[in-house]
């Protein structure tokens, strides 16, 4: 097992992230590089919920940094570097670590030790950019069942949990609802997600994987650092 070292010091915050609950329940979770918070709006503090992940500190501000989606009362947290966490609502500390979170039962049986994008759409959580049995694939895409968060395992029977490979030079940047289509958006160009199966049944696909535009050698126009994407509903800027 690897020993986590516990941070120390003050560290900037790089991630703010609003859940709401099914029983309209709000929390504010805030994140740092080795850290993760909620806020308790009745008592007006901040809580660890998880502590010693992301590495060594870095000085000044990271890059590396957590990335949050929700999929009903369960939260998705990942940073690239650690497993895949999840935390519900008021979810309490166990361990002799004392975290609020866990990592994901089924992730770990396929060996998805990481994930550098996460995403919700429809019930569905996906993730992007994945490291899975000690390699790298940042052009694979993975979804969970629908409306069952933890359900990742594309053994089960009857499940509609799967992946996508895109192109192998691409790496995935980000996901992007618009209109009624999700969007992936890699190094190397877009890609629009439709669904077309039968979210009851796993005898046909349940995705359309369509390329809008593409820039396969030089990547120009397509974009670089995936902190600065950002959507207004109509329009994608980067």
């Amino acid at each position: 097992t690897t020993k986590k070292t516990r941070s120390t010091g003050r560290q900037p915050i790089t991630m703010l992230f609003e859940a709401i609950a099914s029983d309209q329940t709000r929390k504010m979770i805030a994140a740092t590089q080795n850290r993760i918070y909620t806020f308790n709006e009745s008592k007006g503090n901040w809580k660890i919920i998880a502590d010693a992940y992301g590495g060594t500190p870095q000085i000044g501000l990271p890059e590396r940094r957590f990335k949050a989606s929700q999929n009903g009362d369960y939260i998705f947290l990942t940073n690239g570097v650690d497993p895949v966490l999840t935390w519900q609502f008021d979810q309490v500390t166990t361990g002799c670590a004392m975290q609020a979170v866990s990592p994901v039962a089924d992730l770990e049986t396929l060996k998805v030790t990481a994930a550098r994008c996460v995403f919700t759409w429809k019930g569905i959580t996906f993730l992007g950019d994945v490291d899975e049995e000690g390699q790298r694939y940042a052009h694979r895409v993975r979804w969970c069942h629908p409306e069952a968060p933890t359900e990742w395992d594309t053994a089960i029977t009857g499940t509609l949990a799967g992946y996508e490979d895109l192109y192998y030079a691409e790496r995935i940047m980000g996901f992007v609802p618009l209109a009624d289509y999700l969007l992936i958006i890699t190094t190397r160009a877009i890609w629009q997600i439709t669904i077309v199966g039968d979210a009851s049944s796993a005898s046909s696909p349940l995705f359309n994987f369509r390329q809008l535009n593409t820039e396969p050698i030089t990547g120009d126009a397509c974009i670089r650092y995936p902190n600065t994407l950002v959507s207004d509903g109509t329009h994608l800027h980067y």
